[in-house]
């Protein structure tokens, strides 16, 4: 082993004692290719070709690894100038190779100098390692060790173990930090079962409340003991300073250390496509709803304990504003037109089911909060306007009778904290929120653009988007179901 790898706490050295072949060997040398993955650092060479066109020599690690550093050993002590020309190849299949490193390069054994060390931090999967020499020499070295960190190598194992589908980063197209999963523990843990959970970040409340659900359904599956609350939290809901257990979990607030026994699988545990096949079968709706009501709502120590009901006659319209509109422009943030607002009122107003209008946003910054309210003064509708913390804007919304919500994760949230919603009506542009499947919605109305909106995927906050908001006609929308 070579520092900064020679800690077994923190690295695994994959290439020890796998299968190797090479280009060719002397008849004179009695040497197997499996000599330059031994562990020997004793002898002058390990290993020995000829001077092939070109003398290689590769070792199979028998399955894919994200490779944290690769590190080769020059002979110890005779014409090491040999193999200066060393390329370093690494392969998922056998046949396709990708190129770690070529050029002139000298370098020499353990315990020498520094030995050849190409760093890869993990984000390179590969099953194969090959050297080869550009020049026509044969190919002398002493040893090769493949370096894969510790945590991952465990989590590859873990998961086989107990059939726990999530990605490694960079394990597949699209396993993105956000999107991928590590393990953490307590200094020195190895050799270890899995133990907790461990949050990267809690978004806001609703990415938040479906990041957590998740976890805890991770959780109570594999009977893990603790989950550790995110040291990055933007919910504006959490406020733990000491452990509290809830459904059978022991929840560490961020501050906590680990605790010592075994291994925390440590992700985001984002629901979005690339983990259908996580979240398959560990939630059902009921399962869900059950989940917010007894660990996630008391978890949340900054919402009320009880939500206040809510007039039959009041329709409580969310009108998402902040980020989408200013610093965070993301493109799926598609949010509905003036014109989406006014034609659910006017249909409310028409259905005698309602008689006032609540108005819930963060901010200003969507363009058509001044012109709804402008229109609701013309036409004499009382309307009242919540607009303040999360936790205020939130228990404004939970338990309203009648709900509208544009495009985001704040509505099926807002729906599960519910005891109960008579109607939800959702501009679904392109997205299903899954309102139906919601145990506590009883009547769910969809708004579907019919006209030339902004297109799905393409929201840019520019002058032109932001003027189509306020001036979308209303004969451009369709509405799907009974208010």
């Amino acid at each position: 082993m070579t520092a900064p790898f020679d800690d077994p706490n923190l690295f695994v050295n994959v290439a020890l004692g796998k299968p190797a072949t090479q280009s060719s060997r002397p008849g004179w040398c009695s040497l197997e290719p499996d000599g330059l993955v031994n562990g020997d650092f004793g002898p002058e060479y390990n290993a020995h070709t000829d001077a092939d066109e070109p003398a290689w020599w590769q070792v199979d690690l028998e399955r894919r690894f994200p490779l944290s550093a690769i590190v080769v050993h020059n002979r110890r002590e005779h014409a090491r100038e040999a193999a200066r020309s060393l390329r370093v190849e690494v392969s998922e299949d056998g046949s396709n190779w990708t190129l770690i490193h070529a050029g002139l390069t000298h370098f020499r054994a353990r315990g020498q100098a520094i030995p050849l060390q190409l760093p890869l931090a993990g984000l390179v999967w590969a099953r194969f390692v090959k050297v080869s020499l550009d020049e026509r020499q044969p190919l002398v070295l002493s040893q090769v060790e493949v370096f894969v960190e510790r945590s991952a190598y465990e989590l590859i194992g873990l998961r086989e173990d107990l059939g726990l589908d999530v990605p490694l980063l960079a394990e597949v197209p699209g396993a993105v930090e956000q999107m991928s999963y590590a393990l953490v523990g307590a200094p020195g843990t190895r050799d270890a079962p899995l133990i907790g959970v461990s949050l990267v970040l809690n978004g806001a409340l609703g990415n938040g409340l479906m990041q957590h659900t998740m976890a805890i359904a991770v959780a109570r599956k594999f009977r893990l003991r603790y989950f550790k609350l995110a040291t990055r939290d933007t919910s504006g809901v959490i406020a733990r300073t000491e452990p509290v257990d809830l459904g059978g979990l022991s929840f560490l607030p961020s501050t906590h250390p680990l605790p010592a026994g075994g291994w925390f699988l440590e992700g985001y545990f984002w629901e979005l496509e690339h983990h259908a096949r996580f979240a398959r079968d560990l939630l059902t709706p009921s399962q869900r709803r059950e989940t917010v009501r007894t660990i996630i709502h008391p978890l949340y120590n900054l919402l009320p304990p009880v939500f206040a009901p809510k007039p039959a006659d009041e329709l409580i319209v969310h009108i998402r504003s902040g980020d989408v509109f200013s610093t965070w422009v993301n493109a799926a943030y598609i949010q509905p037109p003036l014109a989406f607002y006014t034609l659910v009122i006017d249909r409310f107003l028409q259905a005698g089911r309602i008689t006032r209008v609540k108005l819930v946003y963060e901010n200003r910054l969507n363009p058509v909060i001044d012109a709804l309210e402008a229109h609701l003064a013309a036409r004499a509708i009382p309307f009242s306007v919540q607009s303040g913390t999360i936790v205020e804007d939130t228990a404004a919304l939970v338990n309203g009778r009648h709900l509208v919500f544009g495009f985001g994760t704040l509505g099926p949230a807002i729906c599960y904290l519910s005891d109960a919603v008579e109607t939800v009506v959702s501009f679904s542009n392109g997205h299903d929120h899954g309102f139906r499947e919601i145990p506590t919605v009883g009547n769910v109305v969809e708004v579907f653009d019919a006209g030339d909106y902004i297109r799905p995927g393409s929201w840019n906050n520019s002058p032109e988007q932001r003027r189509m908001m306020v001036e979308y006609p209303e004969s451009s929308l369709r509405i799907e179901g009974t208010i």
